[in-house]
């Protein structure tokens, strides 16, 4: 295929299967955590958890989407959507299970089962009509309880994990689930602090604009877009003013990108190379894109091939 042949529907369908096929082909026997080949990460018994939780980000979306099929196929292989990540969720908040994900050691720490609560509860939200409103009453109560150890506040907002505490504590809210709006409201006001202009956020304990990288696309960018998402319309105000950041961010971001869709390597967290889409195509979802449609599909195509 040509390289500026348009990026069509069906060819990103076609992506999404083979994602969902490589990954449930990998995941273990309680279906809640991964087994990929590779170096493992020996403080979380090989990010096994994580495997599994970063899908939450896909399977939600996709479920979000009334008319989109449960069931998706890759090579005469069908995967039910909707079981999988039913099935994940169940087990990973299960203390019984196998494959329970665990809560932190010490409540309010910054322990990285935190950051996966977050999108574990938004998931939840987006995907509530197919697996929330499915679930018995003692099957939310734990998953709830799971969330709830997971976003105990901590002493201090630090960087950018202040959001996923927010995330938490805003999905269980729509949800109609137990839930702290202080924490919430805290973290949006925390958000000013870090604010550098032009829809740039600083992170870390050095302050400045020598200390953007690519948290700004996933973290800030995705996580208000997803807060805006499913609490944003409590506070039309605030959600406005966090909105037009991210439309001032996105005037940028085009031009982080060659011509070929390439991207430059930078920052911290190199794994987010794979997450850097989202929040340009979020943006445009949430009509802050101030670029042509035309545009963002060309980007999305050339930098996914």
């Amino acid at each position: 295929m040509a390289p500026d042949h348009p990026f069509t529907l069906s060819e990103a369908r076609a992506l999404w299967a083979r994602l969902v096929a490589g990954w449930a082909d990998h995941l273990d026997d309680t279906g809640s955590r991964t087994l990929i080949d590779g170096v493992p990460n020996l403080h979380d018994a090989g990010g096994s958890y994580e495997g599994v939780t970063r899908m939450l980000w896909g399977l939600g979306g996709w479920l979000s989407r009334p008319g989109r099929p449960p069931v998706v196929q890759w090579r005469g292989r069908a995967y039910d959507v909707a079981a999988l990540a039913r099935r994940a969720i169940l087990a990973g908040t299960d203390p019984e299970s196998p494959g329970f994900w665990g809560v932190p050691a010490v409540p309010g720490t910054a322990d990285q089962r935190t950051v996966e609560s977050g999108q574990v509860g938004f998931a939840l939200w987006q995907s509530r009509a197919v697996i929330w409103d499915s679930f018995t009453e003692p099957e939310r109560e734990q998953i709830i309880a799971w969330l709830e150890a997971c976003g105990q506040r901590p002493p201090t907002w630090r960087n950018n994990w202040a959001l996923f505490w927010a995330l938490n504590h805003a999905s269980r809210k729509a949800l109609g689930t137990r839930h702290e709006q202080a924490i919430i409201d805290d973290v949006l006001a925390w958000l000013d602090k870090v604010y550098c202009g032009n829809g740039w956020y600083d992170d870390g304990p050095a302050r400045g604009t020598d200390h953007f990288d690519d948290y700004n696309l996933w973290v800030f960018s995705s996580h208000v877009l997803a807060w805006a998402t499913v609490d944003g319309e409590s506070v039309p105000g605030r959600r406005a003013q966090l909105l037009r950041r991210i439309r001032d961010q996105m005037e940028h971001v085009p031009f982080f990108f060659a011509a070929d869709g390439g991207y430059p390597l930078q920052g911290r967290s190199l794994a987010y190379k794979f997450a850097r889409l989202g929040a340009p195509l979020w943006a445009y979802e949430a009509g802050v894109w101030p670029h042509s449609p035309g545009m963002l599909k060309r980007l999305v195509g050339r930098h996914l091939r």
